[in-house]
């Protein structure tokens, strides 16, 4: 077959070719079963900063979202939702901060000799923990300081009902 289609108790939530299950999660539930390791999800509103953008919370700190969603999520402002982002869109970065950064703190390590998996808690309220996976076998240790670089155009959002908000 070149079609999967996911089941959550006996109801069906899509039916894709598995890159596109993986690409476009119809739904948080298909989002974290599709993949190794999973999406990571956590909770997130929407808001505008100082120059006008769109951008989202993580923790304590924000993100712009992807230029081109910018408008069409507009109607989603300080709606609770679920972002998702898979562990090889981000990139642990020991540079500046800058756009499209958080600081994070590693928590766990995993080298698995090809890539390592780098467990990290995004700093300020919020307690969100994400898995982003590295190239290779970096020298990350238990508490140290990171910047996480998030690829915007990478993150899905999900509404209050799960349902995914990419148009």
């Amino acid at each position: 077959g070149d079609r999967v289609a996911v089941l959550d108790a006996g109801r069906l939530q899509q039916v894709a070719p598995p890159r596109g299950l993986y690409e476009r999660p119809a739904n948080v539930f298909v989002a974290g079963f599709i993949g190794n390791p999973p999406m990571n999800l956590f909770p997130t509103r929407l808001s505008t900063d100082d120059r006008g953008r769109v951008v989202m919370r993580v923790g304590s700190q924000t993100l712009p979202v992807s230029p081109g969603a910018g408008e069409r999520l507009r109607a989603s402002l300080e709606s609770p939702l679920t972002a998702g982002v898979r562990p090889e869109a981000l990139r642990v970065n020991a540079g500046e901060l800058g756009d499209g950064a958080v600081r994070a703190t590693v928590e766990h390590v995993e080298y698995l000799g090809h890539e390592t998996l780098a467990h990290v808690s995004v700093e300020g309220d919020g307690g969100v923990r994400l898995i982003t996976r590295v190239e290779g076998m970096p020298g990350f240790t238990k508490g140290q300081r990171v910047n996480l670089r998030v690829d915007v155009s990478a993150v899905h959002l999900f509404d209050q009902k799960g349902r995914s908000l990419a148009g």
